[in-house]
């Protein structure tokens, strides 16, 4: 009696294997490069600025305080004050949001850029406003606000234009109402 084989799924790939399946297969030359390519396009595209403020959020959420604690005090490299750990592991939540924004902006989609850059502010807001975590009860009060700043300043300069900047106010004041917030400056 033969047994069926099963079919691999994604799921039984790592990421590394996915990874390197998707460079062979931009690699190729005809249809699936083509194929592969649009739906890169497509899933770079597509900003959903709900679903990213979200993702920001509870990212920002799962921030631990057991890892705090970890990284503050002494060692054997000297003291770490608790604010300045859990800036640092606000700064290793927003980093790759940091880079996302500057890849829509290197690669021409500024309305991306703007969409992901407001998600990612709403995201820090909800967070100051709503989050009652231990960690956020631990650290400064003041510590994501400073990330949604740098964020902030970080896309300014990226997209300085007038337009953009009128845009990013009003989402702002819409999206995160008592934000004091004057993009333009």
């Amino acid at each position: 009696m033969s047994r069926k084989k099963r079919k691999l799924k994604v799921e039984d790939l790592s990421t590394l294997e996915m990874t390197d399946i998707l460079r062979r297969l931009l690699g190729k030359k005809g249809e699936v490069a083509d194929v592969v390519r649009a739906e890169m396009e497509r899933c770079f595209s597509d900003v959903d600025t709900d679903a990213v403020a979200a993702d920001v959020h509870v990212e920002l959420e799962c921030l631990d305080v057991e890892e705090l604690w970890n990284r503050s005090g002494r060692s054997r490299y000297g003291y770490t004050h608790p604010s300045e750990a859990a800036w640092e592991m606000i700064e290793e939540v927003l980093e790759p949001h940091l880079d996302r924004i500057g890849d829509y902006h290197e690669t021409g989609k500024k309305k991306e850029c703007d969409r992901y850059t407001l998600g990612v502010l709403k995201g820090i807001y909800d967070f100051d406003k709503k989050s009652r975590t231990e960690f956020k009860a631990q650290t400064s009060p003041d510590d994501a606000m400073e990330g949604f700043y740098i964020v902030l300043e970080k896309w300014k300069e990226l997209r300085p234009d007038k337009d953009a900047c009128d845009w990013m106010q009003q989402m702002l004041e819409e999206s995160c109402p008592d934000c004091p917030v004057d993009v333009s400056g």
